[in-house]
This record gives structure tokens, sequence and C-alpha cells, in this order.
């Protein structure tokens, strides 16, 4: 596991840390947790990190390819 004090967002200077108390604060995907922290909205290389996170803190993310279509890769694959 890494530390509180990880660097996840290098753009933003976003630490593990950040995210986790914001995580604490009530958010509860990815875009909460972009715009509460700003981690994720300048190259997104790091948004992968804050699905894991969250998912780490025990916060279920949906498998949903975005929020305007409720199907999975997987699911599509099935059609």
């Amino acid at each position: 596991a890494l530390p509180a004090a990880a660097q996840i967002c290098s753009c933003n200077n976003v630490t593990k840390g950040d995210l986790t108390d914001a995580i604490a604060c009530g958010c509860t995907d990815v875009p909460a947790l972009k715009s509460c922290t700003k981690a994720g909205t300048s190259c997104g290389s790091c948004v992968p990190l804050l699905k894991q996170i969250l998912e780490a803190e025990g916060v279920e993310q949906s498998k949903a390819l975005c929020e305007h279509f409720s199907h999975s890769r997987a699911e599509l694959f099935e059609i």
C-alpha cells in the first residue's frame, strides 16, 4: 500500500493523503475527487489510480463505460 505522502497527481501536487481525506469527507467517485482535489484534471494519467484508491478505501466503483452509458465492456461483449 502507498503511504499517505505518496504523490498521485504530479500535475496538481495531490497526495494519497489528500485523496483519502476527500473520500472520508464524502467524495465517492472519480468526478467528485477531481472536483475536490483537482487530481486527474490536467493530463489525466492518474485517473486509474484514483479509481484504485477509491476501491482500496472501500468505495465500490461502477464498471459502466461512463455516467451516460450503464453497460460495462464485458456486458457489451455479450450483447
